[in-house]
């Protein structure tokens, strides 16, 4: 989450959700020591192919102050299904973990999302 925090990258998205993914499912592993095993692989090998981004700095994009009920709304008028599952798994994990940081960049995430639709919608009249 802070890796994605601090550098927006597309592939670390898919280590939020994948990690959010992976806290569902590990209770059905035939062997969760391996599972989780490779996990770590995985969410490892995207930090490195985003180029290890710092986890200090966070450059969220778009605004990261909306509330839940608010960002909700938001992620139903996006088209792209990543914004959606981004939105769902920060609201899944930040009820399981109470971090702030996954409001702040489902926030950012949608707000963004949006921002780039007007935009396009803007552009092709």
């Amino acid at each position: 989450l802070r890796a994605y925090a601090a550098s927006g990258d597309f592939t670390l998205l898919h280590g939020v959700t994948g990690t959010h993914a992976f806290r569902l499912l590990a209770p059905y592993a035939s062997d969760p020591r391996a599972a989780l095993d490779d996990l770590w692989v995985a969410v490892v090998a995207a930090y490195l192919g985003a180029g290890a981004p710092s986890v200090e700095d966070w450059g969220l994009e778009g605004s990261d102050a909306l509330d839940w009920p608010a960002i909700h709304a938001r992620a139903v008028r996006c088209e792209d299904e990543h914004d959606i599952k981004f939105a769902y798994s920060c609201w899944r994990e930040w009820q399981q973990r109470g971090d702030e940081l996954y409001r702040r960049a489902a926030s950012a995430r949608v707000c963004a999302a949006v921002r780039a639709a007007a935009l396009a919608d803007a552009m092709a009249c």
